[in-house]
């Protein structure tokens, strides 16, 4: 065996037993780590602070609506005042149209066929009384000269006053029948010019205002009756606009002045940001499905800017920036490099209020404190 005793502790327990007190040692408390931590959550809260002071908060309301070009008849829908067939479109959508200009016929296939009747009642009516004109005047040339003899005779007192009149009764009965037969024919004649005239207007259908088709309602062939819309029409002023809808709760906070941001419906808005514009025009009253139907002239889309119910209108200018491709300015770049067409349909909000986050945090703190004044 070996003269060495092994021992049961370790060198560094003994070591430690032997001097216990270490005054000369660094007491550590905090880590490197823990200092970078405590100076990243100091520092945010800082700018939390700062955010919370400093920062701003928008309060909005959205809206849906659609960017239309300004002007004084609004989308207008060109219709028919006749009933029949579609026989001929001569427009299609896009097509820019002038005052006056056919956009498209009826079949009037009916209208002439009694025009065509007309004509022959009218030929007959005038052939008889042609006819009866000259039996008449070989009747009155006898009638004048017998009434010529009688007014003698009768001066001279050699026949009564009653045969005189019964001849000059006569005389008067052939030129009434004459001048009621010429009566008939005029206004034959003024019925078949006013019928010819109305089914040329009926079957032919003409542009009221210049401008531009943005929509064919029907298709040859169709029937339709006399109110039917057959042709959209925009107007053709440069000038474009912004029509919102948001709801009644909260349209009424809307003022004209206010800043407006629109997201057309072709554009990703998280890729191109917004189209800026301000509030124009609130309107006082709420409007409804049916009101919006004859501003628009569009059922559908009036039904999908009232979903929500009563809606309050809105119009807003967008701000022109000709340095974009769209002629608009952007919220956050130069826009998407397409043009913003007329007719689009678009989202909106509405800043109603700027506010700094902080006030938003103290009527809180002060229910919570009970803080009341």
């Amino acid at each position: 065996m070996s003269d060495k005793k092994t021992s049961i502790f370790r060198a560094s327990a003994l070591a430690k037993i032997r001097s216990p007190e270490q005054l000369d040692a660094l007491l550590p408390i905090t880590s490197p780590m823990s200092w970078v931590a405590i100076t990243t959550i100091g520092f945010a809260l800082a700018v939390i602070l700062w955010w919370s002071i400093f920062g701003t908060i928008l309060r909005t309301t959205a809206g849906e609506g659609i960017i239309v070009r300004e002007t004084d008849f609004g989308i207008m829908e060109v219709s028919g005042t006749g009933t029949g067939s579609v026989t001929s479109i001569l427009v299609e959508s896009g097509d820019v149209v002038r005052e006056g200009q056919l956009l498209a016929t009826l079949d009037s296939s009916l209208e002439l066929g009694q025009i065509e009747n007309n004509q022959k009642t009218l030929a007959s009516m005038i052939e008889q009384s042609n006819q009866q004109t000259e039996d008449e005047e070989k009747r009155l040339k006898i009638l004048r000269e017998k009434e010529a003899n009688q007014q003698s005779l009768f001066d001279r007192g050699l026949i009564t006053k009653t045969p005189l009149l019964e001849t000059k009764n006569a005389i008067y009965e052939i030129v009434s029948r004459s001048y009621m037969r010429k009566q008939q024919i005029l206004e034959q004649e003024n019925k078949l010019e006013e019928m010819t005239l109305k089914t040329k207007q009926q079957s032919a259908l003409h542009s009221a205002h210049p401008g531009r088709v943005t929509e064919v309602l029907v298709d040859v062939g169709d029937y339709v009756q006399p109110g039917r819309s057959i042709v959209r029409l925009e107007s053709l002023a440069t000038n474009v606009e912004a029509s919102v809808y948001v709801p009644a709760a909260d349209g009424k906070k809307v003022r004209p002045g206010m800043a407006i941001r629109i997201a057309p419906g072709t554009v990703k808005p998280e890729e191109y940001g917004y189209i800026l514009a301000t509030v124009t025009s609130v309107s006082p009253f709420p409007v409804g499905r049916d009101q919006l139907v004859r501003v628009l002239r569009n059922q559908d889309l009036a039904e999908s800017l009232t979903k929500s119910g009563t809606a309050i209108a809105i119009s807003a200018d967008l701000i022109e920036d000709p340095t974009t491709p769209s002629g608009f300015r952007w919220s956050s770049s130069k826009g998407p490099p397409i043009k913003i067409e007329s007719g689009t349909i678009c989202s909106a909000s509405v800043v109603l209020d700027r506010q700094a986050p902080i006030t938003l945090l103290l009527p809180f703190l002060k229910k919570q404190l009970g803080i009341i004044y």
